[in-house]
């Protein structure tokens, strides 16, 4: 028996931190939290499983057991930015916050993070569980897909972060279309504000370079590549020269220009960019069913 057919012949592989299902073809997320001591640089107790997580977190959680967790999720192609985003805001949160006791000093590695700052991470780390219903198909063309497919990048941001998310949009014979999610990168924003115009900016840099990646790694020739935005501004600045703004926008207008025809680019109504509503858990907004797919006609 081949090496090859040895693989087919299993239920379940490992591949770049995801679960590969060979047979079904199709990626998924296996969420494992432990707490428990470390012996030789591994965990010397089980996995906590969905139901055991409020009563198995201990009492007193640290900035360095939290991060241990939370880099415990490797998400190479960005499919669980919905919930990496919250982690980084929130460990960007304890890093940041200062004692209680000494407003000059920061919160140590080992010390105890507030109780109030526990219960956002007692339920985020339940949220994390809601990955494992996520599956994600390794072959993205469907089997009665026509012609070559169509690249679409959304790119959007908030004052507490920005983002980008690619979907590869194909047309099929009986004339309707399917999309589904390439890759999705996020960043979030800078601890010194600043404006909404030039965070939806830095967002579309983030679509340029994810465009130049996709086109640089994957063996699709797109018919057509489409950048939607739903800042009137940002795509005001792209149709321009860079050396007519200052420093910040020019050099971002440069880069956005020379990965991307200015033509892509589209303004889009903010309702169609389809987003959980900010302070919503998962479960309160998720459907698995849903996730990774676009429905939208361009």
């Amino acid at each position: 028996m081949t090496e090859d057919s040895k693989i087919i012949d299993t239920e379940v592989e490992k591949v770049l931190g995801m679960i590969w299902e060979p047979k079904k073809d199709q990626f998924s997320y296996k969420v494992r939290i432990n707490f428990s001591t470390k012996r030789k640089k591994i965990r010397t107790g089980p996995d906590l499983k969905e139901e055991e997580i409020v009563q198995s977190i201990p009492k007193q959680l640290t900035k360095r057991m939290i991060l241990s967790q939370v880099a415990s999720l490797y998400d190479l192609l960005g499919l669980a930015t919905p919930l990496t985003i919250r982690c980084k805001l929130l460990i960007r949160h304890l890093i940041t916050r200062k004692q209680e006791c000494k407003a000059d000093e920061q919160l140590g590695w080992d010390e105890p993070i507030p109780d109030e700052m526990h219960v956002h991470w007692v339920n985020l780390l339940q949220d994390m569980y809601a990955l494992e219903d996520l599956k994600f198909r390794l072959c993205k063309k469907p089997d009665n897909a026509l012609g070559n497919p169509s690249l679409v990048i959304y790119a959007d941001a908030s004052n507490i972060a920005y983002f980008t998310c690619a979907y590869i949009r194909f047309e099929l014979k009986d004339g309707t279309f399917s999309a589904q999610l390439l890759a999705a990168k996020s960043r979030i924003a800078p601890i010194r504000q600043i404006t909404t115009p030039k965070l939806e900016l830095c967002a579309a840099v983030l679509s340029a370079r994810l465009r130049k990646v996709i086109e640089k790694e994957t063996s699709f020739v797109f018919d057509r590549v489409l950048h939607l935005t739903d800042s009137m501004i940002v795509r005001s600045q792209i149709q321009n020269e860079s050396h007519g703004f200052g420093a910040f926008v020019g050099t971002r207008i440069a880069e956005i220009q020379t990965h991307t025809n200015t033509n892509d680019w589209w303004w889009v109504a903010t309702a169609m960019l389809r987003t959980t509503p900010h302070g919503h858990r998962i479960q309160e907004t998720y459907d698995p069913s849903q996730h990774g797919k676009g429905a939208y006609t361009i």
